[in-house]
This record gives C-alpha cells, structure tokens and sequence, in this order.
C-alpha cells in the first residue's frame, strides 16, 4: 500500500529551484532521504515535495 506525504522545503531549498533547475531535483531528494529515508520524492508543488511511503 503507498500513501502519500507532503514534506515543507526549506526556503534555502527553494531558493535553489530559481538558480539551478537541474541541481534542484537531486537537492530535495538528497533533502528528504536524510530526515526521511523510507519516503521517495514523486513531485515538488511549491514549497512541498510530494512523497510516497512503501509499507
């Protein structure tokens, strides 16, 4: 069963998005795997990374 989770990005990840779209991706990924590692990153909205968690 998946169920999906918003993780709120930092400003200073954000801020990244506007200066390196191609270093970005790999920046919230990195991001989310260090506070949650059994979450992986489908899509960023906003300010939020939208994640799924495998049972």
């Amino acid at each position: 069963m998946n169920d999906e989770y918003r993780v709120l990005l930092p400003p200073w990840l954000v801020a990244i998005r506007r200066e390196e779209e191609s270093q970005f991706k790999q920046s919230v990924i990195s991001y989310v795997a260090k506070g949650r590692p059994e979450y992986k990153v489908t899509s960023v909205k906003g300010s939020y990374a939208i994640c799924r968690r495998n049972r």
